[in-house]
């Protein structure tokens, strides 16, 4: 089954019969169910509403579930002229190869005692025709997608737009369309990367037309976009390494407590000497963001913490504008050692980005100590974190309970 939503077509004519139809879609879901299974045929049209002891089945008895495959993805959207496949269809020569296809579609349907009918007819025959020469024709050209998904994936948004205009009105890839690319939006490295789309082009796949180049450019820079908001970043503090580009820990915990607009969680092994970090909570807490602090406790009140103070000291500004929670002693030798430690480091706002760190939210940590974390922009993996604390804190399951 599918269910998709789509916006008003922009149409691209590629041929005499067929014609691109950029539009974007919301949604596209596929589900696929297997129900059963068989040898050599496959299942054709109604065979499943119809007894049919050729499919085995999954069990034995009835079952209560079936495996299933989602797929999302995306796709081109063809539109056939339809005074073009008409014609086609009224050629003497189309309807003699369509009786003969009916014939040995009946003789099929014989030998495995199905009823006569259901032809699914000559355009079912031209669209499954027509997907082959589509994929055929994909696999020729993967070196040129490659290439065009490499060079979106490093220009800005508005070079995708300069470019794919210039490309809509291209016949060739000659050095023209090159010099036409850099002078279409100036900027750093432009050229090189105009040599390479014209290069790639030309080389993979010259009979493809501008407006095709230019769909599959805003194509691969869409799907760039939306991958990169998914991908985890890699956050470091104390010494540097020039081999792999990096962020500062400091820099993401108070960004991401800025940017949080309705909940902030915040776990901590140990805390103390973060200004910064204090006055950038009681802004979020001032502009109505709800704040979970889960922290250590000291030893004499049952945690981890050398000393007679736990990292809740380190709030005390926001002791009436946050819910402050602790691991007591007696949950923790309920969960099988009385001397474990709250020891995670974890800070997640909105339920959609998350900082999982080795650095407490102490002044070192957060400047010169060798820590190392990654920021999780997956919003599906963070709420199951987000969960995960939600139950620890539930008032007659859970094992934290809010300090008083």
């Amino acid at each position: 089954m599918a269910a998709g939503k789509y916006a008003p077509a922009d149409t691209k004519q590629v041929s005499g019969l067929v014609e691109i139809l950029n539009q974007a879609a919301d949604s596209r879901r596929k589900v696929a169910a297997l129900q059963g299974f068989t040898r050599i045929d496959a299942p054709e049209w109604e065979v499943l509403d119809t007894p049919d002891r050729r499919r085995a089945p999954l069990a034995i008895g009835e079952p209560t579930w079936v495996p299933c495959a989602e797929m999302r993805g995306e796709g081109i959207f063809l539109r056939f002229d339809e005074d073009r496949i008409v014609a086609w269809e009224h050629q003497p020569e189309v309807k003699q190869r369509e009786q003969m296809l009916v014939r040995a579609h009946d003789l099929w349907r014989a030998q495995r005692q199905l009823p006569p009918e259901s032809w699914p007819g000559l355009r079912f025959v031209l669209l499954h025709t027509f997907a082959h020469v589509l994929i055929r024709e994909f696999a020729l050209e993967w070196r040129f997608a490659l290439a065009l998904a490499d060079i979106a994936a490093r220009l800005p948004a508005g070079h995708v737009d300069a470019w794919a205009a210039v490309l809509t009105s291209t016949a060739a890839p000659d050095s023209a369309t090159e010099a036409r690319l850099i002078d279409a939006r100036p900027g750093y490295a432009v050229a090189a990367q105009a040599h390479q789309l014209v290069n790639a082009w030309r080389v993979n796949a010259p009979a493809v037309p501008g407006a095709a180049v230019a769909l599959a450019l805003r194509s691969a820079a869409q799907v760039h976009r939306t991958t990169a908001q998914h991908q985890p970043s890699l956050v470091i503090n104390g010494p540097t390494s020039p081999n792999v580009p990096v962020r500062l820990t400091s820099s993401v915990v108070v960004e991401m407590i800025r940017a949080a607009r309705e909940s902030l969680l915040i776990v901590s092994f140990a805390a103390y000497g973060v200004t910064e970090v204090i006055t950038e909570l009681v802004a979020s807490a001032n502009r109505g963001v709800h704040i979970d602090l889960v922290l250590e406790s000291s030893a004499p009140d049952g945690g981890a913490l050398r000393g007679h103070t736990g990292a809740a000291v380190a709030f005390t500004a926001l002791r009436d504008r946050a819910t402050f929670w602790h691991w007591p002693a007696h949950q923790r030798a309920a969960a099988g050692n009385p001397r474990a430690a709250l020891h995670a480091k974890l800070i997640a706002a909105d339920t959609r980005t998350a900082l999982v760190s080795s650095a407490n939210l102490t002044d070192r940590a957060l400047s010169s100590n060798l820590e190392v974390g990654v920021v999780l922009h997956d919003p599906d993996l963070v709420r199951r974190l987000v969960r995960h604390f939600t139950g620890l804190m539930n008032p007659r399951t859970g094992p934290l309970e809010v300090t008083r």
